[in-house]
C-alpha cells in the first residue's frame, strides 16, 4: 500500500482497500487515512479514516510525529494494537507521511 501511495496510484489503492476492508493492521488503517488526506485534504472522509486508525492503534501518532522516539532496534514481534505495531509501522511509513505536505500537522491537529 505504501508504494502505491508513493506512486499516487489511487485506483489500485481503492481496489486494495476494498479487497481488505476488514484488515485492522496499523499499516492498513493509517495508510488508508493518509491516502484520504492526500486525496481530499482535511475532509470528513480523511478524519473518519484517521479516527478508525486511532481506534485500532492509538500509539502510532506519537511515533509518526516524533513525540516519541523510535527505538534503535525494531521489535522482534509485532502485536496488533500495541506499541510494537506502532513502532514497526512508523519506522516504515514515517518518510511517506513526511512527504505529504501538511499530513503530520493534520495528524497532530486531529489528536
Amino acid at each position: 500500500m505504501e508504494w502505491l501511495l508513493w506512486l499516487e496510484r489511487y485506483e489500485e489503492l481503492d481496489e486494495l482497500f476494498a479487497a481488505y476492508e476488514e484488515d485492522d493492521a496499523a499499516a492498513f488503517t493509517y495508510t488508508k487515512a493518509l491516502t484520504a488526506f492526500r486525496r481530499h485534504g482535511d475532509s470528513e472522509q480523511a478524519r473518519r479514516a484517521l479516527a478508525e486508525a486511532r481506534k485500532q492503534n492509538p500509539h502510532v501518532p506519537a511515533y509518526l510525529s516524533g513525540r516519541k522516539r523510535l527505538p534503535a532496534r525494531l521489535p522482534d514481534y509485532v502485536g496488533f494494537g500495541d506499541v510494537s505495531e506502532a513502532v514497526d509501522y512508523a519506522a516504515s511509513a514515517k518518510a511517506l507521511w513526511e512527504s505529504v505536505p501538511g499530513a503530520l500537522a493534520w495528524l497532530e491537529s486531529c489528536l
